[in-house]
């Protein structure tokens, strides 16, 4: 058993590379998208409520779902869940609320643990990540990662790492190895409270995942149009990045000329694109939106872009088709499924004739124009509810129904399903317009046609038919939920990225290092 990362000794981490690792059987239940294994670069996270997210009856004050609380001699810690406001430079973190970890005086650090039980083979490599930040000057956070069996009465240590967390969120990754044959185990994972009494260290977006053999990993460098906040940019640039450096490649944000791979998310930096491609480094356009239909001239230029980069992706199969006659090279990237917290969900059967909207406040002449009886609370900047990226989650599973209305026009026929899926993400039953980016999506996730609406003037009766029948609609949406993570979860999303760009990358990916 070996572990990768920063010991308590003060020993300097070891590199971390994707080569090498212990293959996995194809028939292993975190294989990917429709149970497929080649390719995959890592199960889904194996950690219950990575983001402290919920607030279950058992612990009202910390919401420590899946987490127990360990105090080795007497209360050392105090413990308390906290939101997370806005986001540092980084783009850190993604997730709500962190855990509050503040050392109390003349005592012993306690610890958070979770059991992860862990099935099919155990031989293979792992990675553990959380984000952390101390409340002043620099704090150790120790984690200890131990293995439990069913043949034996106590734990093996498989690693044991301290990372030094400043006054900024950042990123800490631990990597190590099982060597065991057993069917079956458990996975022991416990994190510290700090080591100097009277000082905090907030921690959240734990994430553990088991990484597969799936070729040398290149580095990449992301241009994004905007921060976290902007909705394209979170997903098919900053999502994308962050699983990466889970899985050890080595990325930047905006900045940074040591690459294998140029993604421009929206944006046309000529001059980079030009570096790039003298350097015979290839460059990849993205577009998810309607921008080239707002103006010829925007259209001209994007065109330009577009012709000139190694390839692009498009967020729906109508840009994909524009974008294919100026470069052959272009292949469509769904947005992963936008829930970071996936203990957020819809929790309720029963229907209360709660409707809500939410969306771009410019969209919302889509939902005026339904003329509906029912009256619809707006989730929007200036509507009914604030939009907060933070909160907009645990509002929207509080309703009954999410209307996704959309007015087929020139303007609107770039928009893919992205509400679509995160309301199945949230388990909160939907009905969405025809269109053929919903129609797709309802198809992937196996859902029914009675979820689309075809026309303006039938919402009010499909919203009434839906009530009569509303425990199926539940559990319809809830067992789509389930397949919503497998195909639009970011694992399955960058598996598909990484072919194209592997594609583009030729025999350069052969030989990228990190």
């Amino acid at each position: 058993m070996v572990a990768i990362g920063k010991s308590c000794r003060g020993d300097e981490p070891a590199p971390c590379d994707t080569d090498g690792c212990p293959r996995v059987s194809e028939q292993s239940p975190w294989s990917g998208r429709d149970g497929v294994g080649h390719g995959v670069y890592s199960s889904q996270n194996l950690i219950v409520n990575g983001g402290f997210s919920t607030r279950p009856p058992t612990a009202p004050s910390t919401g420590l779902s899946g987490w127990e609380i360990v105090e080795d001699v007497g209360p050392g810690t105090s413990w308390r869940r906290i939101a997370v406001a806005g986001f540092s430079p980084s783009g850190l973190p993604f997730s709500t609320y962190a855990l509050q970890a503040t050392r109390l005086g003349g005592t012993a650090a306690g610890q958070v643990r979770q059991l992860v039980r862990l099935r099919g083979d155990l031989s293979g490599r792992f990675a553990l990540r959380l984000a952390a930040r101390s409340d002043k000057g620099i704090q150790r956070l120790r984690v200890n990662v131990a293995l439990d069996t069913p043949l034996r009465r106590h734990t093996d240590r498989v690693a044991e790492v301290c990372f030094d967390v400043s006054a900024e969120w950042a990123r800490h990754r631990l990597e190590f190895e099982l060597s065991t044959s057993l069917p079956t185990g458990t996975l022991e994972i416990s994190i510290f409270g700090p080591d100097r009494p009277g000082c905090s260290v907030r921690f959240t977006d734990v994430r553990l995942v088991c990484l597969y053999p799936a070729g040398k990993p290149v580095a990449i460098r992301f241009d994004t149009r905007g921060d976290l906040s902007r909705a394209s940019s979170r997903l098919r640039a900053w999502m994308i990045e962050d699983y990466l450096n889970l899985l050890g490649w080595r990325t930047s944000m905006n900045g940074g000329s040591a690459f294998d791979l140029h993604v421009c998310q929206k944006v046309r930096p000529w001059l980079t694109l030009w570096r790039a491609k003298w350097s015979g480094k290839p460059v990849v356009y993205d577009l998810d939106d309607n921008d080239p239909l707002f103006s010829a001239r925007e259209a001209r230029q994007i065109q330009r872009f577009v012709g000139a980069a190694s390839g692009a992706t498009a967020g729906s199969e109508f840009l994909r088709t524009m974008m294919a006659q100026w470069n052959t090279d272009t292949s469509l990237l769904d947005n992963p499924v936008d829930v970071v917290d996936q203990d957020i969900r819809h929790r309720h059967d029963h229907w209360g004739g709660r409707l809500v909207w939410f969306g771009m406040p410019e969209n919302l002449w889509m939902l005026r124009q339904l003329r509906l009886t029912r009256p619809v609370t707006t989730i929007t900047r200036g509507g009914d509810v604030e939009y907060s990226l933070k909160s907009i989650d645990e509002h929207l599973v509080t309703f009954d129904l999410a209307l996704l209305p959309v007015s087929l026009n020139d303007e609107t026929r770039a928009k893919n399903a992205n509400r679509l899926v995160k309301c199945v993400g949230l388990g909160l039953p939907f009905l969405a317009s025809d269109t053929a980016e919903n129609r797709r999506a309802i198809e992937r996730l196996r859902l029914p046609a009675s979820f689309l609406v075809a026309s303006e003037l039938q919402w009010s009766a499909r919203i009434e038919q839906l009530a009569q029948d509303y425990p199926r609609a539940k559990r319809l949406i809830q067992e789509a939920r389930t397949r919503a993570f497998e195909v639009y979860g970011i694992e399955a999303i960058v598996r598909d990225w990484l072919a194209f760009c592997r594609h583009l990358l030729g025999e350069r990916a052969t030989s990228a290092t990190v």
